[in-house]
């Protein structure tokens, strides 16, 4: 069992709440994906991170959801949009918006 702390608030209280986590297994890593808020980290047994997003980060998000191969994200946001994304969030696959899809990039 370990913990991570996730970075601090700007007011430098505790980080904020988590809205949504899954786990990633891959051979002997685990690492887990965390959502707070807007924001996205990846923690593994030694280290805690910040995946650069871009211009592609949403309102809070609800669910992240890890395909069976543990190669795509879906990230749902309170706002209604899935955005789904390699497991290492080098490529965007889909941005999606109330169930049509607005923007598929391979």
């Amino acid at each position: 069992m370990w913990f991570v702390a996730l970075p601090p608030g700007p007011d430098q209280t505790l980080g904020p709440a988590v809205t949504a986590w899954s786990t990633i297994i891959n051979d002997r890593t685990v690492e887990v994906i965390c959502a707070a808020r807007n924001n996205i980290y990846i923690l593994t047994a030694t280290d805690a991170f910040e995946p650069v997003l871009g211009s592609t980060q949403m309102a809070t998000y609800l669910s992240v959801a890890v395909s069976p191969n543990s190669k795509l994200l879906a990230l749902f946001s309170v706002t209604g949009k899935i955005w789904v994304v390699s497991a290492d969030f080098h490529v965007r696959s889909c941005r999606c918006a109330h169930v049509t899809c607005v923007g598929v990039h391979m």
